[in-house]
């Protein structure tokens, strides 16, 4: 199917959340909406006269026309996914104190991957979801909001909350291959027990501010127990050892793990008077800012070999 491209649609989104972050008065914002809206109707009209509809325009202008419109209903007090949406995730913001009086921008990103970022700067706190989580239930959307906002405040993520996310984007995966070729022939690697690029994504947005370029991420070859990750910086390749590739293996066992190979990209080797420095005082200091660094140490401690010793 062709897609068709609206140009000045994607400019207009960014401009209109400018504008409604720089009005101060709920009237201005108001009129600013219904400007929006009354051009998004003719669109609307415009592209059904042609015998289009939405589903004919790019990815890109279907997540900018559904931020317009969302917003605009927001505004408005009419009602709209996005706008319901909009209205819940506030209300999960205030349980944080740190950014509760934090000015909120949701915009939904025009990606196919369930790819999200949180940033703060200023007073300033945005939330960039993935346009494919639209295809998920509202009940993602807002976990996933929770889980961010804990992590850009400092604070733990529950487990289960991480489960509940990944439970959610298998099943989303799963449907997604079976809808693209009839049949689900093999398990993919974005569908393992543990997806590494999901980690690295939910990590690096909420430890490095989305700031480390993704590497090849990948399991090991074998399952290997001494040797639990590693980082190329050569090759630009992060391993995790694939016997943490099993639903028993905590998730925040990985993500410890994960995290830790990330910190080798912030902090290279250095040389000292001829000794290398892997690990040296910033790289642990920034070690241990990861929200379950104890637990997870323990875990690895303590259970990790009941669990080899169950493989056995």
């Amino acid at each position: 199917m062709t897609e068709y491209t609206i140009n000045g649609l994607i400019k207009l989104q960014q401009t209109y959340f400018q504008q409604i972050q720089a009005a101060g008065e709920i009237a201005k914002q108001q009129e600013l909406s219904r400007q929006v809206l009354d051009y998004l109707n003719q669109l609307k009209k415009q592209l059904k006269e042609k015998q289009l509809s939405e589903a004919n325009l790019t990815l890109k202008c279907r997540a900018a026309l559904f931020n317009l419109e969302g917003l605009a209903c927001y505004i408005l007090e009419r009602p709209h996914r996005y706008a319901e949406l909009f209205r819940q995730i506030a209300i999960e913001k205030e349980s944080f104190k740190k950014i509760r009086k934090k000015k909120l921008i949701l915009s939904f990103s025009a990606s196919q991957r369930l790819s999200h970022r949180i940033s703060l700067k200023s007073d300033l706190l945005t939330l960039s979801v993935s346009y494919a989580s639209l295809d998920l239930p509202d009940d993602y959307i807002l976990t996933l909001a929770n889980v961010l906002f804990s992590k850009i405040s400092g604070m733990p993520v529950s487990p289960r909350q991480n489960q509940k996310l990944l439970e959610l984007e298998n099943k989303f995966q799963q449907n997604s291959a079976i809808a693209n070729s009839g049949t689900y022939r093999r398990k993919i690697q974005d569908d393992r027990n543990h997806r590494l690029e999901k980690i690295f994504e939910r990590l690096n947005d909420g430890y490095f501010e989305g700031s480390l370029e993704r590497p090849n991420l990948r399991w090991s070859a074998r399952r290997n127990y001494r040797r639990l990750g590693s980082y190329d910086a050569k090759r630009h390749r992060l391993t995790i050892s694939r016997i943490f590739d099993h639903p028993d293996i905590p998730e925040l066992v990985v993500e410890n793990i994960v995290y830790h190979e990330m910190l080798h990209i912030v902090h290279p080797i250095k040389q000292n008077n001829g000794r290398r420095i892997i690990h040296g005082s910033d790289f642990k200091k920034d070690e241990k800012h990861f929200s379950h660094y104890r637990e997870a140490k323990e875990w690895l401690k303590s259970e990790f070999p009941k669990f080899l010793r169950n493989r056995k």
